[in-house]
């Protein structure tokens, strides 16, 4: 009950909330529909033992526990500060409100420009856009290089700009609805060009919608709450058939079923069960390919230009060799703390559930000083991506960090440079 209110910061959807219900689908859910239904016969990982499984469930109840304290200590020690401070009890209350959503400094008008300039970028011609629609979604125009990167960081701010113009309408009670088609369409084209990746498409339009939540003063109900649940696994089920089924010809795969029960054991990808994990665990130890360079690969490799040599060194690489015993397949997601340990042990573990503790903590005071729209978007972003570090790699979070969240802040630095003008050199 102390950590409860030393944790109350004003926000509908706190990170530590979001943190808990991925651990309640890596440690429940996904245990149960492999004792239920199975693994599924489209899984090329290997189970490991249940004496490893056993071990890499308790090391994710450890990280936990890690992550769960810390957060709480970092609301414990401000709580702390904010009552030894010097402000008024009226002002503090207002510090864990978050403040109200503005335009910004960036109008809503160059972000749309700015994405529809990364969008062309990655369809350069009518050809490019007919290769996409018709399941080419993995060709890129852009071979390599900088302009990829520049391409791949300004798509994202698309969606961010056609939210901004659909929040004003809503707000000044004019033709909202109209830009929902405008909405979908830059999701598609300008989110779904990374591969038709689906959890780059989700996360970033969520990532508005949670921004609102924040502000909003409405009691959140239970029912739609569900109905948003289960769009989701919809979403995430059909599109990745659709998905596979373009890309049959390419990887000689069978074609993927269509079930409930197919559609449940299709989390299990992205669940990090500790029986898909416990695969890892006799090659690592055999091998001892795990350590501090595999680590630091798997941290960096989603810099642009970074060398593909040390890209296949990293832990996820090196991971998805333990687990298919070839090199070939490199989809598998390996948590950032299975990682750790893998890499230094239990200390590893400790590290980790401190720092992804932390930030929470950090991502949550984001979400409460973000003011203006790309600001709360980023926020948003960074929030959903920390949350799930019991499931997803560093890799991913770096990423998504780098390609969604850094461009938002870099436009709106940027603009606020340019507002605030350049000192005389007098003046300095």
């Amino acid at each position: 009950m102390a950590l409860s209110r030393a944790m109350a910061n004003g926000l509908r959807v706190d990170s530590l909330t979001l943190f808990l219900g991925w651990e309640v689908l890596r440690g429940c859910v996904a245990p149960t529909i492999i004792q239920w239904f199975g693994s599924g016969s489209n899984f090329f990982w290997r189970p490991g033992s249940v004496g490893d499984a056993t071990t890499v469930l308790w090391l994710g109840v450890l990280f936990a526990a890690f992550v769960v304290t810390t957060r709480g200590l970092c609301a414990v020690a401000g709580a702390r500060s904010r009552s030894s401070s010097d402000r008024s009890a009226s002002s503090s209350s207002r510090s864990l409100v978050p403040q109200p959503l503005v335009t910004g400094p960036v109008p809503a008008s160059v972000l749309v420009v700015l994405g529809l300039v990364g969008t062309v970028m990655r369809f350069p011609s009518i050809d490019a856009v007919l290769d996409f629609v018709t399941g080419d979604f993995f060709e890129r125009p852009l071979e390599n290089g900088p302009l990829v990167f520049v391409s791949a960081s300004l798509r994202p701010l698309l969606v961010v700009g056609v939210a901004m113009v659909l929040r004003d309408r809503y707000r000044a009670g004019s033709g909202w609805r109209r830009m929902i088609p405008p909405l979908a369409i830059a999701a598609v084209f300008a989110l779904g060009s990374f591969g038709l990746n689906r959890a780059a498409i989700l996360f970033a339009c969520l990532a508005p919608a949670l921004a609102a939540t924040d502000r909003s003063r409405r009691a959140l109900r239970l029912g739609p709450l569900a109905l948003v649940l289960v769009a989701i696994g919809l979403f995430f089920f059909f599109v990745g058939t659709f998905r596979s089924t373009l890309a049959l010809e390419r990887t000689g795969l069978d074609a993927p079923e269509i079930g409930v029960v197919p559609a449940l054991q299709s989390v299990l990808v992205y669940a990090a069960s500790p029986m898909q994990l416990a695969g890892a665990l006799p090659w690592a130890a055999a091998t001892d390919a795990f350590g501090g360079a595999s680590f630091i690969n798997s941290l960096l490799s989603p810099l642009p230009s970074y060398p593909d040599a040390w890209r296949e060194q990293s832990g996820v690489a090196l991971y998805n060799h333990a687990v298919y015993h070839s090199y070939i397949g490199k989809d598998q997601l390996v948590p950032v703390w299975f990682e750790s340990f893998l890499s230094f042990g239990w200390p590893g573990i400790v590290l980790v559930g401190v720092v992804a503790g932390m930030l929470i903590s950090f991502a949550d005071i984001g979400r409460l000083r973000a003011r203006s729209f790309p600001a709360a978007f980023a926020a948003a972003i960074v929030a959903f991506w920390v949350t799930q570090a019991g499931c997803v790699g560093s890799y991913s979070i770096v990423q998504n960090f780098l390609y969604f969240a850094a461009p938002a802040l870099v436009v709106l630095a940027v603009s606020r440079i340019f507002r605030r003008g350049v000192p005389h050199p007098a003046a300095s």
